[in-house]
């Protein structure tokens, strides 16, 4: 298949062909090597101003609406409150700037200025002075221990009502999937993560009991351990006070 050549617009001999009339618009995209669409978008050109000249260049894109002064503005308010939402953000600027946006220009300058939507959740006991004094010093003593002899311990759970929160589909139409009503019992596992991976595994129905870990530490964790190690835990009082009498 032969491609057709660009056409920048009418030359004289396109405009004398079309005035003399008598012709197909198949004939003319023919006799000019020419597409027909282009034939009739000179159709409609000439409906439309009455002349086959091209129209006259407006100027490019249109300027944006948030300028230097804008873009300021909005990362101030982003290092203000960084949760607002956009239509947050959108009100805000405009009661500060003369020329109002809207919602898409807003988020289109949250994307330009590279200011990703994110945000991470830590406890709010974590703000107390003593946690914080412990913290710190459980901080420095990691620079004193070997890491290779450190046993992480830690529980995860799953049940089989679990499925993909998501899925992608043509606008307008949804996803559908099903899980059942009943989600029977959880399945809790237990796991040591060391340097190595995870090792000292363990799989229970359920929730983690203090009978659940008494077993998983006696049977399970002190197989793999050997004097010096060291193991770090939840800072829950039932599982601490297991640990230490099953030890």
């Amino acid at each position: 298949m032969r491609l057709r050549s660009p056409f920048d617009g009418p030359t004289p001999t396109h405009r004398a062909a079309w005035e003399a009339g008598g012709s197909t618009q198949g004939e003319i995209a023919e006799r000019f090597d020419v597409g027909v669409a282009t034939v009739v978008r000179m159709v409609a050109r000439q409906r439309r101003q009455e002349s086959l000249e091209p129209a006259a260049n407006r100027g490019g894109r249109p300027q944006r609406k948030v300028d230097k002064k804008g873009e300021a503005l909005v990362r101030s308010l982003v290092s203000a409150e960084p949760d607002l939402t956009i239509a947050e953000f959108t009100e805000r600027y405009n009661e500060v700037m003369p020329v109002t946006i809207s919602t898409a220009a807003m988020s289109r300058t949250l994307i330009r200025l590279g200011l990703t939507r994110k945000k991470s959740f830590v406890a709010t006991e974590q703000l107390r002075p003593e946690v914080q004094r412990r913290r710190a010093d459980f901080i420095r003593w990691q620079g004193l221990i070997e890491a290779n002899r450190v046993f992480c311990i830690d529980e995860t759970g799953s049940n089989i009502a679990m499925a993909r929160r998501f899925g992608r589909a043509v606008r307008g139409q949804r996803v559908h999937d099903d899980v059942p009503r009943n989600r029977g019992k959880v399945t809790t596992l237990i796991g040591a993560l060391t340097l190595e991976g995870l090792t000292a595994v363990m799989t229970v129905e359920g929730g983690t009991s203090s009978e659940v870990f008494i077993a998983y530490t006696e049977q399970v964790l002190c197989p793999e351990l050997q004097p010096g190690d060291i193991v770090v835990l939840d800072n829950l009082r039932r599982i601490r006070r297991c640990f230490f009498f099953a030890c």
